[in-house]
């Protein structure tokens, strides 16, 4: 049974867990600079231990187990566990971001963890950071900062105006208050009459040396004006200040992320896998659907696999889908001119939001049906109710 460790017995952890992976985010909880949740088989002889963020929704473990059933049956139960106990602090999708450490270990017990084709593939992409490329980019680079605009280090006033509520709900993601950001991390940002439009600020800390970039952009108007690189630029050379090491880690699919981390001197990139567990079953296997047309996962679309997943989303009758995913699953499909189970999709969709029908008929990717008498009957039947 996995228990809750206590902070006095992170070091043993923090210990354990390092000789099969160093992350910034897992030392930073483990050195009590962010918050998170900790646990493990046993405090003190670790075989297995779990790091999750402040949210309950990334997680890495690490260790290796000699029982798949005994560790799946003791894994689930703390799923349920922090459902039941953290239910009001876990996000609408209800789900964890799950990361294996030794991966050659887990790899291939992947499909076997908690249930068969439960978990989705999706990876975290790292670069190390190159002082000379940094300089090289940091001389070359000529654009400059429109002049409404100002690039300012952030502060405790410019986070108490409501204006900047997103940024400080950004922080506050990771840091327990915004007392222990300031004391211990710092950020700079973008403002245009004291409302930040970018910011750049540490997401964590590790081993006093270690500070994760997050970069955040709030104005959507004010994007590809080179602002992110700006506050970027400010946030490194304030870490080669101070002699801290700045550290980039983004989605395997934020292509814009890692296209400025690269600009920027972070180089020789690794990549390693993360998989999705939904807490709600139904949702799941739409979720699942819907990935596997992202053509980063496969190349060629499987209807078999699609159309059992479909089966398994609405199969349980005490179960609904959560009716967003449903919608984007059939969008996905038209998109890629594939009719098959679309209608019965939206249908589905329908029933759980009926609100959702001036959706369904404005959007054009659902014109390939327009001819069929499967969609007209749909409309009819869903206009009238």
């Amino acid at each position: 049974m996995f228990k809750r460790i206590s902070k006095e017995n992170y070091p043993i952890i923090k210990k354990f867990v390092n000789k099969y992976k160093y992350s910034v985010e897992v030392n930073s909880i483990l050195d009590g600079k962010t918050t998170g949740f900790v646990f493990a088989d046993d405090k003190k002889n670790p075989r297995i231990a779990i790091i999750l963020d402040k949210r309950w929704h990334a997680s890495n473990l690490f260790g290796e187990i000699k029982n798949l059933d005994k560790f799946n049956q003791q894994f689930l139960e703390l799923i349920h566990k922090i459902v039941k106990l953290e239910e009001e602090k876990i996000e609408n999708n209800k789900a964890l971001l799950i990361s294996f450490f030794p991966e050659d270990h887990w790899l291939p017990n992947i499909s076997k963890i908690v249930e068969e084709k439960y978990l989705d593939r999706m990876g975290e992409w790292s670069g190390t950071f190159s002082k000379e490329s940094y300089l090289k980019f940091k001389n070359e680079f000529k654009k400059s900062i429109p002049e409404n605009l100002k690039l300012i280090r952030i502060s405790s006033e410019l986070l108490d105006l409501e204006v900047n509520d997103a940024l400080r709900t950004e922080i506050l993601i990771d840091w327990n208050t915004l007392s222990d950001f300031f004391a211990q991390g710092f950020g700079f940002c973008v403002v245009k009459d004291q409302r930040i439009i970018t910011s750049a600020f540490s997401r964590c800390i590790a081993d006093e040396r270690y500070y994760e970039i997050s970069i955040k952009t709030f104005d959507e108007n004010e994007r590809r004006k080179g602002l992110a690189t700006h506050c970027s630029l400010a946030y490194i050379d304030y870490c080669m200040e101070k002699a801290h090491t700045p550290f980039w880690v983004t989605d395997y699919d934020n292509f814009a992320s890692q296209k400025l981390a690269t600009k920027l001197g972070f180089i020789k990139p690794e990549e390693h896998n993360r998989f999705l567990f939904l807490f709600d079953r139904s949702t799941n296997y739409v979720y699942r659907a819907y990935c596997h047309f992202n053509l980063f996962f496969t190349k060629e679309v499987d209807m078999e696999f699609i159309n059992f997943c479909i089966k398994k989303s609405f199969e349980d009758k005490n179960s609904k889908p959560n009716p967003g995913w449903v919608y984007g699953l059939a969008n996905r499909m038209a998109s890629k001119q594939i009719k098959e189970s679309v209608v019965y999709l939206l249908d589905e969709f329908l029933k759980l939001y009926p609100e959702g029908i001036h959706k369904v008929k404005e959007n054009n990717t659902f014109e390939i049906l327009h001819n069929d008498e499967e969609w007209g009957n749909l409309i009819s039947k869903h206009s009238l109710e």
